[in-house]
């Protein structure tokens, strides 16, 4: 909402929470003011989610490429401790043979 158009609205916030009355032009602008207020808050709370939900993502993303990198080294690790097994232990492991 523009400035000029957010002080008109709290100044008929202020009257009208002071139980005076607003003429129908005020009150249609007050309700009007009130709408538009609520349209800006709940846009900004989708991009607030959004954001949130990004940074979950980018989290996320991290933490594969992490997990990501320890398999690689744990098959490394796996296929050295395979290739050291007697013919007959891979076998019977149904590895490497």
């Amino acid at each position: 909402m523009h400035e000029a158009r957010l002080e008109r609205w709290q100044e008929l916030h202020v009257r009208s929470c002071q139980g005076i009355s607003l003429t129908t032009e005020e009150q249609l602008e007050y309700d009007s003011g009130c709408r538009e207020l609520d349209e800006e808050e709940m846009a900004q709370l989708q991009v607030t989610g959004l954001q949130e939900e990004l940074d979950r993502m980018a989290m996320l993303e991290r933490e594969h490429e992490r997990l990501m990198a320890e398999k690689r080294r744990l098959d490394i690790e796996i296929a050295s401790r395979i290739s050291a097994l007697s013919d007959r232990t891979k076998k019977k492991l149904k590895v490497g043979a």
